[in-house]
């Protein structure tokens, strides 16, 4: 029999799950096969059900080995090997039923060298399987059929895993190379498979789901990690050593460099044993990452910023204090707090409150700023020319609290009481508490060290809105920046990212650096007795920021119950359209910038325009429908609209605006023809809502029911 693939299986004390192992290849739909089970001298049952299953089919072959670890036991296996391809599975795991077909027939259809596939872990516990995304990373790869280490030379090996088991290997390459696995107890794939991947002219992926990999065994090869600590470590040296032999180390250095540093960070984290810990860590400090050419590497030649900052902290930290930063969360804390709390002549955080006439609310709000447990703070209290006794509280905890400085003005309006507050402050970072607000104890002090531990232009967590309701119960509802999980507690680039725009917008439930306020000069919009100039400042701390993490953890409580606060002023019509003729103003000074964030700008600006029209008095309301619909259609002329990032429900009100304001108006504004409106709501909170619809359909609607109503 021509034996298609040759399957070659390390097995040592598995008698648990050996039985299913096999029985998934050989009852695979590929039947031109060997299976090789090399025994590395088990001492449960595992070698007599191998010698069972070589009596009952011809097709298995058993060796036997002294227990020499999965590396040799796989090179005795490839010795015999006569299968045109390779295949390496672990004893514990188990294929999909048509694995060898599909994968065999894909390497013949466009003469592979490699074909890799994709892994679905399987819970020994649960039962359970999920996809796992380390099967290879698609994006990095060429949009081709086959391609080689050239078309992704910075990508090659941190793409894939260094899995031998998904991936069917030509037999004619590893023995054209004579490629060995390494004889090592852990990781002794990594030097093979790299070798695989780098010598192979011709790699093709299968986006297909075949191997099942099982997690959660006691004794399975990262529970004993411990035991072989240096392994991994030996392993990445030696594909160092073939990369070079071989020149081609340059062309694939950076590569090479992030797969090395991931697995110096993973294997430290994933040994649970403290001594094999340390004999790790002080290796690698001694001379590790020196051998693996990480070390001198700037931060931006890493792809992960997670595991450049693990990388740094090994650097810059002695063992016992890594092993506090990675531990329990409260050793972490009382490490962040020795480091970064230690007294200075410069506050932390200053915090500015604006004030106009909140005598009712200043006094919990006050005390939530001055009892916060990060005492290094400065408290600057701007007093917009209050009339009623707000500057008098002021006053008196000003004679109590030396931190508190109350600046006493005529009234200007928001922007300009908040800019004296930022021109006032010298602390390190900045926060803003409306007066009729209050703050957990602990909010500064965590973000401060939040902010401190990763180097943030701002850190903005979430937050909580409340009201008294009528039977004097607080109604709280919680508020998230973003409904996008994956956006949380990573540390990101908003200034590259302009879909960050679509985050909530408020500027006080965060922290923002002194020195890059004052970098960009991020100032408010100085509009005497406007309202809404938080927005510029909002928009303007994402466009410049390069450093920045949101928390999913509210620490701001937003009241929505002050009847003169700005969001229930109906009087206030045209402040927003100040602010982004403002904001439009600052950010079109930088081209590149502009272009960036002319589409989300334009989103944001829309969404409050639809904000004001609902906020204000009804006989605005009209004339402001048709200045609005002057402003975008302009703007849609010269190319500021981008219809494709808005939600659909904001895209069917803009495109109703332009084509028809009169309709707008109507729709969402009047008071009469209510059942209209309610069609016209429907209709537009539809996916089929179309322009044409909305200029020729809904006005005979209205016609007609206008028409009716006049009968009645």
């Amino acid at each position: 029999m021509e034996v298609k693939v040759s399957v070659i299986i390390p097995v040592y004390n598995v008698e648990k799950y050996l039985r299913e192992c096999i029985d998934s290849i050989l009852n695979q739909t590929l039947h031109e096969l060997e299976l090789i089970c090399v025994d590395d001298g088990s001492t449960d049952g595992s070698l007599e059900i191998l010698q069972a299953y070589e009596k009952k089919d011809n097709r298995v072959t058993v060796l036997t080995q002294h227990n020499q670890g999965a590396g040799a036991a796989r090179n005795k296996g490839l010795q015999i090997a006569k299968g045109e391809y390779l295949s390496f599975l672990d004893a514990d795991d188990f294929f999909a039923p048509g694995m060898l077909e599909e994968a065999y027939r894909k390497c013949k259809s466009v003469s592979a060298d490699a074909c890799v596939y994709q892994v679905l872990r399987y819970d020994d516990t649960t039962k359970k399987t999920w996809f796992d995304k380390g099967s290879f990373r698609k994006e990095f790869a060429p949009n081709k059929e086959v391609f080689s280490y050239k078309d992704m030379p910075d990508h090659i090996l941190d793409s894939f895993q260094n899995w031998a088991w998904n991936k069917l290997i030509s037999h004619e390459l590893v023995k054209k190379y004579d490629l060995k696995f390494q004889e090592i107890f852990r990781t002794n794939d990594l030097l093979f498979v790299a070798s695989c991947m780098i010598l192979a002219d011709r790699i093709t992926l299968l986006e297909k789901k075949l191997v099942y990999y099982r997690v959660g065994m006691k004794n399975n090869c990262q529970a004993t990690n411990y035991k072989f600590p240096l392994d991994f470590l030996h392993a990445f040296y030696a594909v160092r050593e073939f990369l070079e032999k071989n020149n081609v180390y340059v062309q694939v250095e950076k590569s090479f460099v992030n797969k090395a540093v991931s697995g110096c960070v993973y294997n430290l984290d994933s040994i649970r044993d403290s001594h094999a810990r340390k004999v790790l860590y002080d290796e690698l400090k001694k001379e590790g990452f020196d051998r693996l050419g990480i070390s001198g590497k700037d931060k931006e030649y890493f792809y992960d910023e997670k595991i450049y900052k693990k990388y740094q902290e090994i650097c810059m930290n002695s063992f016992e204090n890594y092993e506090i930063l990675n531990g329990s969360e409260p050793k972490k804390r009382k490490y962040l707090q020795e480091k970064f709390l230690v007294k200075t002549e410069k506050p932390k955080v200053s915090i500015i409150v604006p004030i106009y006439n909140v005598e009712d609310y200043l006094v919990e709000c006050m005390e939530s700023v001055v009892r916060q447990t990060l005492e290094d703070i400065e408290i600057i209290c701007i007093n917009d020319g209050s009339t009623d006794h707000s500057l008098e509280i002021l006053q008196k905890y000003a004679e109590m609290d030396s931190r508190i400085i109350v600046v006493d003005k005529k009234n200007e309006g928001y922007g300009i009481g908040m800019n004296i507050g930022l021109d006032r402050a010298t602390g390190e970072y900045v926060g803003i508490v409306e007066p009729d607000d209050y703050v957990p104890l602990n909010m500064y002090e965590d973000l401060y060290l939040k902010a401190k531990e990763y180097e943030l232009d701002f850190v903005k967590a979430d937050f909580y809105r409340f009201k008294t309701a009528e039977n004097g119960n607080m109604e709280c509802v919680y508020n998230h920046l973003t409904m996008l999980k994956e956006k949380y507690n990573v540390v990101f680039d908003p200034s590259n990212e302009p879909e960050a725009l679509r985050y909530v917008m408020n500027t006080w439930s965060g922290i923002y650096r002194n020195e890059f306020l004052r970098k960009y000069n991020i100032r408010h919009h100085e509009t005497p007795g406007a309202s809404f100039q938080d927005n510029g400042f909002w928009i303007q701390t994402f466009c410049f920021a390069k450093r920045a993490m949101i928390l999913d953890k509210p620490y701001y409580m937003n009241r929505r119950d002050n009847p003169n606060s700005s969001v229930n002023s109906p009087e206030k019509v045209y402040c927003m359209n100040e602010e982004y003729k403002y904001i439009k103003a600052i950010l079109s000074k930088d081209p590149e910038l502009w272009d960036r964030f002319k589409g989300y700008y334009s989103l944001k600006k829309f969404q409050n325009y639809i904000f004001t029209l609902n906020r204000i008095n009804v006989r605005f309301k009209k004339q402001y429908v048709e200045d609005i619909h002057k402003e975008l259609t302009e703007a849609e002329k010269i190319g500021e609209l981008d219809r494709e990032i808005f939600p659909d429900a904001d895209r069917e009100r803009l495109d109703l605006l332009l084509a028809d304001p009169e309709l707008f108006y109507v729709s969402y504004c009047s008071n009469t023809n209510a059942k209209m409106k309610k069609r016209v709501e429907e209709l537009e909170n539809s996916t089929t809502w179309k322009v044409g619809r909305v200029i020729t359909c809904i006005p005979r609607k209205i016609k007609k029911t206008v028409k009716k109503s006049g009968k009645k």
